[in-house]
């Protein structure tokens, strides 16, 4: 298995406040006594690095990706099975479920790997008026709202404690480059960078006055697991 989208998930490494947003979500979730992390679709380890050095946590690896597995270090994981059963205190996985066809079969799969009370948290793209030619190139099978993405959550098995919406401006800068960006899906350095310094702090602040209920061009979830 090869990752298709291994130029744009490089590009993305920049996004520093991106990426540090996302590392402070996974944080947030980590207990004091939690041991045992998981970054499901580590990619290329950029998260597990941050969440590392942020927590002083031990990150362990999935990526079944063969050529992201250059990038890793230490015992790197193919798929949950090889995770023991019930032994996890925390799975983290960002912009990876999208990938996924059977994505209800990885969530539950995910309840057997954590232990009672284990969380779940999610990052993923919203909304599918969104999807365009860059969902394309990287092989997304789908983006998620709010709605969509609580289906996947069996009642019995999981507590949702945290669903919204994130980036509330990159909704519309997503829009954007839908309509005029690259016809490729690849993603402009320049471009980047520019919104990741300069307007997604503003995205932060929209998010926090609307609490994350109206729209954003992604949506993150914490689940505990009963």
């Amino acid at each position: 298995m090869e990752y298709v989208g291994e130029d744009n998930l490089s590009v993305m490494d920049d996004a520093k406040n991106y990426n540090a947003f996302i590392v402070s979500q996974i944080a947030a979730r980590l207990r004091p006594e939690d041991e045992a992390v998981l970054d499901f679709g580590a990619g290329n380890g950029l998260l597990a690095r941050m969440v590392e050095r942020k927590t002083g946590k031990k990150v362990v690896c999935l990526e079944p990706a063969e050529n992201m597995k250059k990038y890793l270090s230490g015992k790197v994981l193919d798929s949950l099975d090889e995770a023991a059963g019930g032994s996890l205190d925390l799975i983290y996985s960002s912009n990876v479920l999208e990938h996924i066809e059977d994505d209800a079969a990885v969530v539950a799969a995910m309840a057997r790997a954590l232990k009672p009370d284990g969380r779940l948290f999610l990052y993923l793209p919203a909304f599918d008026c969104l999807y365009s030619a860059m969902d394309r190139k990287v092989g997304h099978f789908r983006r998620y709202d709010k709605k969509k993405l609580k289906a996947l959550f069996d009642p019995a098995k999981w507590e949702i404690e945290d669903l919204r919406y994130a980036d509330g401006l990159g909704f519309l800068a997503a829009l954007l480059f839908k309509a005029v960006g690259s016809r490729s899906g690849d993603v402009s350095p320049a471009s980047l960078f520019i919104y990741d310094r300069f307007v997604f702090p503003f995205s932060r602040l929209f998010d926090k006055l609307t609490g994350g209920k109206l729209f954003g061009k992604n949506v993150l979830l914490c689940a505990k697991r009963k």
